[in-house]
């Protein structure tokens, strides 16, 4: 693996710096039910230090420091270019429901339903949702995590939170590479918002 930092290769190859200015996670409310309901919630706004036109939430999970193949990718929102802001700020949120505890009408038994959404400033928004076999990977065992710091993000990607869980140790790192070194043994989800134009 490359020991300079993901950073410093990134300003000698020419490419603009972290792309976040500041990531702000929402504070669980005193009154929240989600917890009762078994419903993980990470929400939170991203200051960017440039404009963008296209925002995307990207999930990728890990196992036994090993990337699975499927991730979870959110709907594409658009905002046409006519956000004008000079402080340009995109909005997620995303909801794990255990659908094995909370029945939904369409939900599939032994999945976790993801449900995202992302927004660019006040212009526009965009949700959706997908399933996720616990097979796979069971999000409702990932209990622990943290939070990534601005300095993380790249010119097209911010990193933005993580969790984890199967494992008796965990580890924080600054980056998404040095995060999955650090916690070889166990599941890993990186949430991450991708930007484009």
């Amino acid at each position: 693996m490359n020991a300079i930092p993901l950073l410093v290769a990134a300003l000698l190859a020419g490419e603009p710096g972290p792309m976040a200015k500041s990531i702000r996670m929402q504070k669980h409310e005193f009154s929240d039910l989600a917890e009762a309901l078994h419903v993980q919630q990470h929400i939170g706004i991203i200051e960017l230090s440039a404009q963008r036109r296209k925002s995307q939430i990207v999930i990728e999970f890990y196992r036994d420091g090993k990337k699975l193949s499927q991730t979870v990718d959110s709907v594409i929102v658009d905002d046409g270019g006519f956000n004008k802001d000079p402080n340009d700020q995109v909005q997620f949120a995303l909801h794990i429901i255990d659908l094995d505890y909370l029945k939904l009408g369409d939900g599939k038994p032994r999945h976790c339903r993801l449900r995202i959404k992302v927004g660019k400033s006040t212009i526009i928004h965009g949700s959706s949702h997908a399933d996720v076999p616990k097979q796979l990977i069971d999000l409702t065992t990932l209990t622990s995590g943290g939070q990534f710091q601005p300095d993380a993000s790249t010119a097209d990607t911010v990193p933005v939170c993580w969790m984890i869980g199967n494992t008796k140790t965990v580890k924080s790192a600054t980056t998404p590479v040095k995060l999955v070194a650090a916690n070889p043994k166990g599941d890993l989800a990186i949430v991450s918002i991708r930007l484009t134009e």
